[in-house]
């Protein structure tokens, strides 16, 4: 926006992939809860950003990272039914939780599409390694996440030598999950 607040847009592509046939000129998700409002400097960042989407049943599950402009960034989590999704009925998103720790830095949060061993699969990067957790709910108002089992790391000297995170959410395949990462 014009001062500095990330928004979540929504924009449909062409069946081919190469064109976008409809982009919505107001945003699909706008930041609501005080850990996504711009404090401080009205100048600085906040809002809503990098959002990764989960479609688990009839419900679509959004992870993104939340920014206040003043503390550190979070991953945060909201829903909504694919029906209200597709019929972009926007104030239909379910409140905003906090999935991460206050004082760590943590950002690129997306769930596995399913349970595995009773768990859902939590991705997310704290700092500059991918990190998992594994939780039997995705209620976050009682409990964050707490551990970082690193699923990796950069590799000094190369493309990925900085940091990296989840690119998007893990893809079935018939050889496994297909997990794509950015560097």
């Amino acid at each position: 926006s014009d001062d500095n607040t990330s928004v979540l847009g929504y924009a449909r592509m062409a069946k081919n992939g190469l064109a976008v046939k409809e982009r919505l000129s107001v945003p699909a998700y706008l930041p609501r809860a005080d850990f996504e409002q711009k404090r401080g400097d009205s100048h600085g960042n906040s809002g809503c950003e990098d959002p990764r989407i989960t479609k688990i049943g009839n419900t679509l599950y959004m992870g993104y990272t939340a920014y206040d402009g003043v503390h550190m960034p979070h991953a945060a989590l909201t829903s909504i039914s694919v029906q209200d999704f597709l019929a972009k009925r926007w104030d239909q998103w379910r409140e905003p939780q906090l999935v991460t720790p206050d004082a760590v830095d943590d950002k690129d949060m997306c769930i596995l599409p399913e349970k595995c061993h009773g768990n859902y699969y939590i991705f997310h990067r704290i700092g500059t390694q991918i990190c998992a957790d594994f939780r039997k709910t995705l209620d976050f108002s009682k409990e964050r996440l707490t551990r970082c089992v690193e699923i990796m790391g950069p590799r000094p000297g190369m493309w990925d030598s900085k940091k990296v995170g989840v690119a998007g959410v893990p893809i079935l395949t018939k050889k496994g999950w297909l997990f794509i990462y950015h560097g």
